[in-house]
């Protein structure tokens, strides 16, 4: 069993419920890039509440995303028997589900489950659910998400007898389970929430939605990028290359305005076989904005097809997925093949055919 992540508090999770689909990686990036380390995924099946809305793949779509920018994947189970779907969430990368009292018969059961999965178990108190229903099961739970609207639809007004609830339940649970609100989280509700005791805001119409902009809106992105190469031969046959490249992003979504730093260290060795064959192995290290270390690493063989120019054909075993510090430099993830040039065989690698005739003669 894996170790259960911490969750952050004293911060917004911003809610996919109200972000633009068909812009669903950019926003998501936007978002995390402002400082988001909680993507709050609301799972509606049709039947617990009436919308449908996404499921496990679109967890999995986004599970490198997020955690490669040090984030969480917290996902909110409205289905019922969510003890049927625990595993196909932890599958796809979820760091919390929370699961609705009301959508099972077996709550202990469904907490337990989840936790021995190695993921955070939530707890959902709904607007006319009494606090007390989650004293039995207090020892199994690390979040408690109180609905301040009713589940189901986004943009709904704040409900303010929520305050009161929260209260409450802040007395009532261990300080180590994170409290969490949904629903209409706004300017106007979140001081209130806040000095209620919550440590974690979902807010979806308010940052994806807002009135003095919308984050689907097409916004603008530049970047600037600095790269720095070096070359170095230590014997004949040898070739050792490095890459040294910082990117600084800006992005101004509508709303939201961002900006991302990374920075990129990668090395290359090659040692010729032969004349007309060589090995190398290649590895890289990025480090971006919040933490986030990702890594690649590499082997390829190469052949000469002609006087210096080559054909690589290799594997990463891991992989970069910063576009533009790795492009067409082959670190991402999978099988790939290259052309290369290799000039000065004769200086770089062994000597050609008629260099060497004329060394044996004499």
């Amino acid at each position: 069993m894996s170790e259960r992540v911490p969750i952050p508090t004293g911060a917004i999770a911003p809610s996919l419920l109200a972000c633009d689909f068909a812009r669903l990686e950019q926003q998501v990036v936007t978002v995390m890039d402002a400082g988001a380390r909680v993507m709050h995924v609301d799972v509606m099946d049709g039947h617990f509440v009436p919308p449908i809305t996404i499921g496990s793949l679109i967890v999995e779509a986004l599970r490198d995303i997020v955690h490669d920018r040090g984030g969480l994947l917290d996902c909110h189970l409205m289905v019922e028997r969510p003890e049927r779907h625990v595993e196909a969430f932890v599958k796809a990368g979820a760091d919390v589900i929370t699961v609705h009292p009301e959508a099972t018969p077996h709550i202990h059961y469904t907490l337990k489950l989840i936790r021995e999965s190695g993921v955070n178990a939530g707890f959902v108190i709904n607007p006319g659910t009494p606090v007390e229903v989650v004293e039995p099961v207090a020892d199994l739970i690390d979040l408690c998400l109180v609905m301040s609207v009713n589940p189901g639809w986004g943009g709904q007004r704040y409900i303010p007898s929520s305050t009161a609830r929260v209260a409450k339940l802040k007395a009532m649970l261990s300080p180590d389970v994170v409290l969490q609100i949904d629903g209409g989280i706004s300017l106007e509700t979140i001081d209130e929430a806040r000095d209620a005791g919550v440590d974690l805001f979902v807010a979806g119409s308010s940052v994806f939605g807002a009135d003095s902009g919308n984050a689907s809106l097409p916004g603008t992105t530049s970047a600037d990028i600095v790269s720095a190469h070096f070359n170095y031969n230590p014997r004949p046959g040898t070739v050792i290359n490095g890459r040294y490249a910082a990117k600084w992003s800006r992005a101004d979504d509508g709303w939201l305005r961002s900006t991302y730093r990374a920075q990129l260290l990668q090395a290359r060795y090659t040692q010729d076989i032969n004349k007309d064959w060589d090995f190398g192995i290649q590895a890289g290290l990025l480090h971006g904005k919040g933490g986030a270390l990702q890594k690649t690493l590499g082997a390829e063989v190469g052949y000469q097809v002609m006087k210096d120019l080559w054909v690589s054909a290799g594997y990463n075993f891991v992989g970069l997925k910063d576009r533009d510090l790795t492009a067409n430099e082959y670190t991402s993830k999978g099988a790939y093949i290259r052309l290369r040039f290799k000039f000065d065989e004769t200086g770089l690698g062994f000597p050609s055919a008629g260099a060497a005739a004329s060394a044996n003669a004499k």
